[in-house]
Formats: C-alpha cells, structure tokens, sequence
C-alpha cells in the first residue's frame, strides 16, 4: 500500500495530470502517508503545487523527521522554536508569540549549515592557498641558495684548474731552464730553476676535482629545484 501511495506520489511530481487529479481525490491521511515518504526537496516542491497540498506538506509532522537528520539540528532547531517565547513579556501576556512551523526551521537550519559549510570551505581553501604560498618562498630561497652556492662553485673550480694549470706552466718553465743550464758542455754557473714537487699536483688536482663535483651536485640541486616551482599548483 505504501509503495503503492509512493508511486502516486512520483507521478505527481513528475507532471502527470491525470494521475494528479487522481490523487488530490484520496482522503487527507492517505495524503499524508504519501507526502510522509517524500525526501524533503520533493515536499517542498509539493507546497507549489495547490493550496491543499501546500497545507498538508507545511504540517510539523512531516518536517520534524527531516529536520531531526540534519546535521546540528539540535541546538538551532530548538533556539528557533522557543524563539517566539522570548519575544517580550508583552507578547507573552497577550499570548501573541506562535511557534514556528517546523518547515521553516527545517529551512533556517539548512541554510545555517550551508553558510557554515561554505565558511568551513573558505577557510580550508585559505589555508591551503596559504601553505602553497610559504612553499613556494621556501623554494624561491632555497633556489636562491642553490644558485649562489652554484656560482661560488664554478668560481672555486675555476680557481683550482687556474692553480694547476699555473703549476704545469711553472714545471715546464724549470725544464726548460735546466736544459738551457746545461749548454754544449754540461755546465752552467746559472742555477736552474726546480720544478714544483709532485705533492703540490697531487693537491691542486685533488682541489679542481672536488670543485667539479661540488658544482655538479649544486646544478643538479637548482634543477631540481626550478622543476618543483613549475609543477606547482
């Protein structure tokens, strides 16, 4: 019977006027049952449709349920039915204050929650827009960072293959000088230069390797770097 009353119910939301008609015939409680078993939009969407149906629908009865689901219903649901009990002790002497019909509470209380909801989402959404902002500074330092970290390398390997190259300059130059020492006969009384010893070559190729590699790991690391800031959200 109530699947049945259901159905009547969807063909009149739906438009069917002769279906319509046929329901607005059954009694008021058999239009309540059907009403009853409506979600809340579809019973709102049955106040438009005639005066009698609109009186049926507005009925506590039916809208207490679907308030009493909402989420936070509880407290603002209550506030607003004894709301018109604390209007004034005028109105409460001439018994003027109504309650308030639990289709507008329903209504108030689900637009409070979609304003609390929006708020909740503007906040959560500021947040993010804020850590994505403090991220992307850290990189923009860090990049920074890595830069100039990039440029003292390329400076210190300079300086290194400079080093080494000036002691290879200065091994070729004391070669140079003592074959010259030497003559036709042998003998010179100028003394040759000495060439620089092999430990100073050990340190100053041991010096540019390290400089090589330093700059290798500081480009890689502004790469890496310079790629999280364009994949940034």
């Amino acid at each position: 019977m109530a699947a049945h009353l259901l159905g009547l119910a969807a063909h009149l939301l739906g438009g069917a006027p002769a279906m319509a008609a046929h329901l607005l015939g059954l009694a008021d409680d058999l239009l309540q049952l059907c009403l009853g078993c409506l979600d809340a939009h579809d019973l709102s969407r049955c106040t438009a449709v005639s005066a009698r149906l609109r009186q049926l629908s507005s009925t506590d009865a039916l809208w207490r349920p679907h308030l009493q689901r909402l989420p936070g219903s509880a407290g603002a649901g209550q506030q607003l039915v004894a709301a018109p009990a604390a209007q004034g002790a005028a109105a409460a002497e001439a018994g003027a204050a109504a309650p308030v019909p639990a289709r507008l509470v329903f209504a108030a209380v689900s637009l409070l929650s979609a304003a609390r909801l929006h708020a909740a989402s503007a906040e959560a959404r500021r947040q993010r827009e804020k850590v994505l902002y403090n991220k992307v500074r850290y990189l923009s330092q860090m990049l920074r960072d890595a830069t100039r970290r990039v440029d003292q390398s390329r400076s210190a390997q300079r300086a290194a293959a400079a080093q080494r190259q000036q002691l290879l300059a200065e091994e070729a130059v004391a070669r140079m000088s003592e074959a010259d020492a030497k003559g036709p006969g042998g003998w010179s009384l100028q003394r040759p230069r000495s060439p620089p010893p092999a430990a100073a070559h050990a340190r100053a190729e041991q010096a540019e390797v390290r400089a090589a590699s330093a700059l290798r790991v500081c480009e890689a690391a502004a790469a890496t770097l310079k790629r999280e800031l364009k994949a940034r959200p």
